[in-house]
């Protein structure tokens, strides 16, 4: 569904001969119906990743094919109808309410003047009630808490229905509960064929919820296959350049992200 084919990246200028490349040469495809989760430390280029997805950005080398098609290909309408976003944050000029801001996920399916009809407005109340936001429909998103608006986003991106997700630290905000919460309504979008690329800067996140991992370092992959096999000791302490240390308990894996104070 999503493949990035010999993929580099580079804020100096098209024409620049010695280019100081953000990200060089990945090579590597998402597995639909997964959550595959890009691991980096900070400043590695994962939002850049997701910004050249979103066509903010279009001097990228390489090839990026989504469903086969090449990504430079799409308008943004069409790239609208498959892509799916929730940023870091979500900012507007305007006042909206939540509900408001919920409904904007229908657009793509809109025509130019069509607004949402009573079904769409029913099934994003249902959304917000099943995310435990019954209860703020009308309050301005601006009011409401972080983990309020990435669950608010969330509802937003459900409605959308689109097939590919693009998560960029969603979770960051969130409290243990409302993180199990988020993550429990991606593998339900997963279930109904959705795929899921998402930016998360905890391993212990990673490891809890992914099905796949692309670690990047240095702009190249590190490492780059399913959660079992990758994160693993070796590869997490030569990641994040400090002792870091897994254990599996109870067929599950773990991290000790304190090994290296020790």
């Amino acid at each position: 569904m999503l493949e990035f084919k010999n993929f580099s990246f580079s804020y100096d200028k098209p024409k620049k001969k010695a280019k100081n490349y953000l990200l060089k040469n990945l090579s590597f495809s998402i597995t639909p119906n997964a959550l595959t989760a890009i691991l980096a430390p900070n400043g590695t280029g994962k939002t850049t990743l997701f910004n050249v997805l979103l066509g903010v950005f279009d001097n990228y080398e390489g090839e990026i094919l989504l469903d086969s098609k090449n990504l430079k290909d799409y308008s943004l309408k069409q790239k609208a109808k498959v892509l799916g976003y929730i940023p870091q944050h979500f900012e507007s000029p305007f006042d909206f309410s939540l509900l408001e801001v919920v409904l904007m996920g229908a657009s793509p399916n809109l025509g130019s003047f069509e607004v949402p009809n009573k079904d769409i407005k029913e099934k994003a109340l249902g959304l917000l009630k099943n995310l435990g936001l019954g209860d703020r429909l009308d309050s301005k998103f601006h009011s409401l808490s972080g983990g309020q608006r990435q669950l608010g986003l969330l509802a937003r991106l459900r409605l959308q229905n689109a097939k590919m997700l693009l998560l960029d630290e969603p979770s960051a905000h969130l409290d243990i509960a409302n993180e199990i919460l988020f993550f429990k309504n991606v593998k339900k979008l997963l279930e109904s064929k959705k795929t899921a690329l998402i930016n998360i800067h905890n391993p212990s996140a990673v490891l809890a919820f992914c099905d796949y991992v692309c670690m990047i370092k240095d702009s190249k992959i590190l490492a780059f296959g399913s959660v079992k096999e990758v994160m693993n000791t070796t590869n997490l302490s030569l990641l994040y350049d400090v002792p870091l240390e897994t254990f599996t308990h109870n067929s599950k894996t773990f991290l000790d992200v304190y090994k290296g104070m020790c």
